[in-house]
């Protein structure tokens, strides 16, 4: 992944892959629509469907015509499969666009390491 896509996420909605971008347009319509970015969280994490189609419209850039049948691609997907993704991006958002360091990797390197589990 480059540097350039790093930060992206993606989803899929009705079998297409929807790119949702950290852009400050999608952080200000996001931290707008929804009284600061923090707002949103709970409302995805409740299951909104408006609140995830809101938020992908921001980051994927869909807007007018394009956004009229994302509330019925997102339950269609299953908003409790999207909820975490959609909380990702916004948790991305409130970094200014980067994954915080407890998200960049998911290395479990350490996972075998036996200091702390009792044995010599």
């Amino acid at each position: 992944m480059s540097k350039l896509t790093a930060n992206n996420v993606t989803i899929t909605l009705n079998g297409e892959k929807v790119v949702l971008k950290p852009t400050p347009r999608a952080a200000l319509a996001i931290s707008t629509n929804f009284e600061g970015l923090q707002g949103a969280v709970p409302r995805l994490a409740s299951q909104d469907i408006a609140a995830a189609s809101f938020v992908v419209a921001a980051g994927a850039g869909i807007r007018g015509e394009a956004a009229k049948g994302l509330n019925e691609k997102i339950f269609a997907a299953g908003i409790s499969d999207l909820a975490p993704s959609l909380i990702e991006f916004v948790v991305i958002l409130m970094n200014g666009g980067k994954r915080p360091d407890s998200m960049l990797a998911n290395d479990d390197s350490d996972a075998e390491d036996d200091e702390g589990n009792g044995e010599d």
